[in-house]
């Protein structure tokens, strides 16, 4: 039996490239839109805190409201947990991409002066052969 490359299931590894062009600006601009989500989260995160502080007689009289009221805490911990992890991770991608957005506008401008220096450096070069 062959293995076929389209269509059949078979394995094929396409070939890597590196034509890659990254735009610091558009980076920038990532990382505002997350810092602007990480806000929202956190606000979110406030609210679902605020929720928290619902009083027990909030789940009635009826003989199954202690256990409600134990359940919906349970719940109502774990997802706190996990939307403080979120706003935590949030925060950590917000910053890792401005870092990242400024070492490629950083090599961007270093890349722009030594341009700027070889540029300049071939002038003289060919003055100085005339």
């Amino acid at each position: 039996m062959a293995m076929l490359k389209d269509g059949g299931g078979g394995g094929s590894t396409p070939s890597v490239t590196s034509n890659v062009s990254v735009d610091p600006g558009e980076i920038r601009a990532f990382a505002k839109f997350l810092d602007e989500m990480h806000e929202e989260l956190t606000k979110v995160e406030t609210a679902v805190k605020t929720s928290k502080n619902v009083p027990k007689e909030a789940f009635g009289a009826y003989d199954a409201s202690p256990a409600a009221a134990r359940k919906h805490e349970t719940t109502l911990d774990r997802e706190l947990d996990n939307l403080h992890t979120l706003v935590t991770r949030m925060g950590e991608l917000t910053t890792g991409t401005t870092h990242v957005s400024k070492v490629y506008t950083d090599l961007e401008e270093l890349n722009s002066s030594n341009g700027d220096a070889v540029t300049l450096h071939l002038k003289s070069s060919q003055q100085s052969d005339n």
